[in-house]
């Protein structure tokens, strides 16, 4: 089962937006987040790093061994600037699927939008009996805005 597709990513610099996230369909790259990509390795787990108006952020991707948990870790690793922008925040959307990882997903109204919210932690049950998805955060705000 697939309850998360991905996360969409942008990075935003006094109001500016760049793009981390890359998607591919037929003929067209968008966004292309690619562009910012300076670095990938894989030891000890994957790692993005970004180059943006002369910062360098981090991206970590991993699992806990034995859990049903996935980490995702952004990290300002660099600042080549004189000094931080006046406005620096990583936009994310997670795209949810809950859906068969052989099956597709499309539109329907049987999808419950609510987004419980605690302190640090959104979790959204959007359709009955199927698992719950919690995401952990340290996010200033979080808007719900149930875009399909």
């Amino acid at each position: 089962m697939v309850l998360l597709s991905k996360l969409e990513e942008t990075l935003l610099v006094d109001g500016r937006g760049f793009d981390l996230s890359t998607n591919c369909y037929p003929g067209v790259i968008p966004p292309q987040g690619f562009n910012y990509l300076a670095q990938f390795r894989l030891d000890p787990f994957p790692m993005f790093t970004y180059e943006i108006e002369g910062m360098e952020i981090e991206r970590s991707v991993f699992m806990i061994h034995g859990e049903n948990n996935t980490v995702i870790h952004y990290e300002l690793r660099k600042n080549n600037r004189s000094e931080l922008p006046k406005n620096l925040r990583l936009e994310i959307r997670p795209l949810i699927a809950f859906r068969d990882y052989h099956n597709t997903t499309h539109e329907n109204s049987a999808i419950d939008p609510a987004v419980q919210e605690l302190s640090g932690l959104a979790s959204v049950t959007p359709y009955q009996g199927l698992p719950t998805l919690h995401l952990a955060h340290n996010a200033i705000d979080l808007r719900k805005t149930g875009d399909w």
